[in-house]
């Protein structure tokens, strides 16, 4: 819904952060997890930025649980490869940790589709595919990491 009122994606990368699993899943918090950042001094974490209005933010801050504490909507500097340029952005940080927790298929499966069709790097989309999750990817999630 809020992606529809999104403009300008660009491919953006968070210097000293790492991805992880580690935000315990709403439906099944004690196995499942959902993507998270977390600091590493010498990591990266790529994705996308979008230009958006307050009452996008607004939006998203309800969908990732600002309120319940899910998330912290926290202002970051990305590099964008394309243009060379760093700017700042928001991105949503866990409040919650629980070390050991794994992604479902289907919840990888919207990370890797994503990456892929704003054409993040190829060893970052490789190593989405190699997320261990819960369950065994259906045959469409696997087609998925064969780009």
């Amino acid at each position: 819904m809020a992606a529809r009122k999104a403009a300008n994606p660009r491919r953006a990368i968070l210097c000293g952060y790492c991805l992880s699993f580690t935000k315990p899943a709403g439906r099944n918090p004690t196995r499942e997890g959902y993507a998270d950042i977390r600091p590493n001094a010498s990591g990266k974490v790529e994705g996308v930025v979008y230009a958006v209005s307050k009452d996008v933010l607004d939006i998203l801050d309800c969908y990732e649980g600002v309120k319940s504490g899910d998330y912290e909507p926290t202002s970051v500097k990305v590099a964008l490869p394309l243009s060379g340029q760093q700017v700042r952005a928001v991105t949503y940080k866990g409040q919650k940790y629980t070390e050991g927790l794994r992604p479902s298929a289907q919840y990888m499966w919207h990370l890797i589709t994503g990456a892929t069709e704003h054409h993040l790097d190829t060893a970052w989309v490789d190593m989405l595919c190699r997320v261990e999750t819960l369950n065994p990817p259906d045959a469409e999630d696997e087609q998925t990491c064969h780009h």
